[in-house]
């Protein structure tokens, strides 16, 4: 048998955006299309509106078991665990950067095979601060965006790209700023050497490094 997959409607709520009001309106929408009695199961992330929204849909589908029906969004799951990771790795503000060292415990059991393949977890912060900050820095100035084009004209990368800076919320955004960085790490270079305001984010080889295995990874 050959799976489909179509979308069948897109509908606005015009309300608060709760688990009754997403229960209602998807209430509606089986019944317009005629299948309230085909619903296999439910994907949905695990915001506490859409778990709402299930309890509430078992109360206006008689054969619908939340409990057995509803499957939690494996990506966002993911997402969320790396969104905790990422936590431990880049927590420092950018002012955190400025010649400020953190020390962290050795984990007595990690062997030297971990050691040798594991990124130091004190450069990992250093790395993908430094990067947030010099995205941020550069999106918010339209001074720097120009001296930013002109220093990867200068280096021969592309110049024509925007920075990237991550967000919590958007998947995928701190492999997606390291991406950026990586592509155009010597204008990035060029830029935070000529630049006072950015000396202290500048990334090392070392730090580089660190984050193309991260987006190897």
């Amino acid at each position: 048998m050959e799976v489909s997959i179509c979308s069948l409607n897109f509908i606005p709520s015009r309300g608060r955006h709760t688990g009754e009001d997403i229960a209602t309106i998807f209430h509606e929408c089986l019944l317009e299309y005629d299948i309230i009695d085909k619903i296999q199961g439910i994907t949905v992330d695990n915001a506490t509106a859409n778990t709402k929204f299930m309890h509430e849909l078992d109360k206006q589908l008689p054969h619908f078991d939340s409990d057995n029906q509803h499957f939690r969004c494996f990506a966002h799951i993911l997402n969320l665990g790396v969104q905790n990771l990422l936590k431990t790795l880049a927590l420092h503000s950018e002012t955190d950067n400025k010649g400020q060292e953190q020390q962290y415990e050795d984990n007595e059991d990690e062997t030297e095979e971990d050691e040798e393949y594991a990124p130091n977890i004190a450069d990992s912060r250093t790395a993908i601060t430094k990067l947030r900050g010099i995205s941020s820095k550069i999106k918010k100035s339209e001074i720097l965006k120009r001296k930013f084009q002109s220093a990867c004209e200068a280096a021969g990368v592309p110049s024509n790209l925007n920075p990237i800076l991550d967000c919590p919320t958007r998947w995928n955004s701190t492999h997606d700023m390291i991406g950026f960085g990586l592509k155009v790490r010597t204008g990035i270079n060029i830029l935070c050497t000529s630049v006072t305001e950015l000396n202290d984010f500048q990334i090392t080889d070392s730090e580089w490094q660190i984050l193309e295995k991260y987006i190897s990874f």
